[in-house]
């Protein structure tokens, strides 16, 4: 009876069958939804993703992944942000994936998909884990500025600690966003134990733009602790 109901014409009818499926307990339900995905038109298959994504069980991501990289922006955006919403570790898989495509199709990250690939990193941002936590840290140690910039950031936004020796070391690349970006981490995230880093390197450097992000990391640092280090 959903797939039939699924499958009408009749709108109230598709809409009394998704609001029921969102109370269906069972996989056999996403199962039945994620089968349905391909033969519905574009604006329902919007609230079929959705409502997968709230169900939150990773027989969807399948489907969803496939919805992810074709058709409309509208439903590749919602098919994205509903595998962000199940937050399993294929999840993170998929959402790495999503941002390296669309990173080799618009290097700049300024091309008509940058809010997919932006929701995607929030995706990312968000499941709990070390799937996701390795997720950044394999962008942080990149040796590309763009994919380093958004290690910084996950690394940033997860709060990880971990991330503290990656982000110094990021502080010293070629690239002066990389560098600035990182010190701003540092300064958010780091404590007295990477303080005679953040010196070392200040004494390596005469860049004005690098000694002001040192000294705004340093007093950052040095506010959390309540004083002089």
């Amino acid at each position: 009876l959903l797939r039939e109901s699924l499958a009408t014409g009749d709108e109230v009818l598709f809409d009394a069958a998704v609001r029921a499926a969102l109370e269906m307990p069972g996989v056999r339900v996403t199962e039945i939804l994620a089968e349905q995905l391909p033969q519905l038109w574009p604006d329902n298959k919007i609230v079929v993703i959705q409502a997968l994504g709230s169900r939150g069980e990773m027989q969807a991501l399948p489907a969803l992944y496939l919805q992810a990289n074709q058709g409309p922006k509208p439903n590749r955006l919602a098919a994205v942000r509903a595998i962000g919403a199940i937050g399993h570790p294929l999840s993170v898989k998929i959402l790495v994936e999503v941002v390296g495509d669309l990173m080799a199709l618009d290097p700049s990250g300024t091309g008509p998909d940058r809010e997919i690939a932006a929701a995607a990193l929030e995706g990312i941002a968000g499941i709990p884990g070390r799937e996701a936590d390795a997720a950044a840290l394999d962008f942080l140690n990149s040796p590309k500025s763009d994919r380093r910039l958004i290690g910084i950031d996950l690394v940033g936004r997860r709060r990880m600690v971990v991330g503290l020796s990656g982000l110094i070391t990021a502080a010293t690349a070629a690239d002066p966003k990389v560098r600035a970006a990182a010190l701003q981490r540092v300064g958010k995230l780091g404590a007295s134990a990477e303080v005679s880093a953040l010196i070392d390197i200040l004494r390596r450097t005469n860049e004005p733009q690098d000694l002001e992000s040192l000294a705004a990391a340093l007093t950052d640092i040095c506010l959390r602790a309540g004083g002089p280090i």
